[in-house]
């Protein structure tokens, strides 16, 4: 059973305004402008996923700055990495495809994070 109250649909950009709006009458459904997200992942991917993947590395990066100043041993570093780090994207690589990129950059993060102490010494 289908609740037409909840629900709206998406139309490509190049369906005319006409059909838009009489195929949404028919249905009782609303168009569907603002995309969002659901249970965390973006409802709509487009051409440019490093974009749209950011955020993943944003929120990884967060994490990783409010640790910079706190004095962590290596085991402390590598159970914060492990446990917190990589579960950050573990959802997103599970349902899409993430691009390599984005991948190498959290790569990076986690391996200047792991060596930073070591070089000031």
């Amino acid at each position: 059973m289908i609740n037409f109250a909840k629900s709206f649909i998406l139309f490509n950009a190049n369906t005319p305004p006409q059909s838009r709006v009489a195929i949404c009458d028919l249905f009782g459904v609303q168009e569907c402008s603002n995309h969002g997200k659901y249970l965390g992942a973006p409802s709509l991917i487009g051409c440019n996923k490093a974009d749209v993947f950011a955020y993943v590395k944003e929120k990884a990066c967060r994490r990783m700055f409010g640790w910079r100043n706190k004095n962590i041993s290596r085991a402390g570093k590598e159970v914060l990495l492990k446990s917190v780090i990589q579960a950050v994207p573990s959802y997103m690589m599970s349902v899409f495809l993430l691009p390599l990129s984005l991948c190498d950059e959290l790569e990076r993060m986690m391996s200047s994070f792991w060596w930073e102490k070591e070089r000031q010494k």
